[in-house]
């Protein structure tokens, strides 16, 4: 069994600072193979995980998209601004997939993907780019705070739950 160091649950630390056997590895307990115990770290924290830091990444950069879109339709036609920002995300998009050699879609997730295509790729932009001619940024943020609960209702609705 694996020595552990570290305060949290499952760890217990002797006296005069040798690490006692785990009852169970949980966050803040460490333990090296074979028995040794592992060194502190001072901190006792983790490093964020990738997709946290990824997820705060995206909504950092969705948060420029309205005030960007509004100052692109002031010099640009709407239609313009919503088909460009899709021809540079399809753009994008395909030379990641193609990088990464990812496989073809099936029929079924062709059908989801055009589904989605159409509000995400046309609708959203699309509209937004036509509210935010005539409204300021502000008014449109609003409104897309709104929508993870407008969101949720939907999902709640189509799946017939209470």
């Amino acid at each position: 069994m694996a020595r552990a160091t570290g305060t949290g649950p499952g760890c217990r630390a002797e006296p005069g600072g040798r690490a006692a056997r785990a009852t169970g590895i949980g966050p803040g307990c460490r333990a090296e193979p074979g028995g040794r115990a592992a060194r502190a770290t001072g901190t006792g924290r983790r490093p964020l995980p990738a997709g946290l830091a990824l997820g705060a990444l995206g909504i950092l950069g969705f948060s420029f998209s309205l005030p960007a879109t509004r100052l692109a339709v002031a010099d640009f036609d709407p239609w313009v601004v919503a088909f460009g920002r899709a021809t540079v995300a399809a753009a994008l998009s395909a030379l990641y997939l193609a990088a990464t050699h990812a496989r073809w879609p099936t029929r079924a997730q062709v059908r989801s993907l055009l589904i989605v295509a159409a509000g995400v790729v046309v609708g959203f932009p699309l509209l937004t780019s036509l509210a935010l001619e005539v409204e300021t940024a502000a008014h449109g943020a609003v409104v897309i705070a709104i929508l993870p609960a407008a969101t949720a209702v939907a999902a709640v609705a189509r799946a017939h739950e209470h």
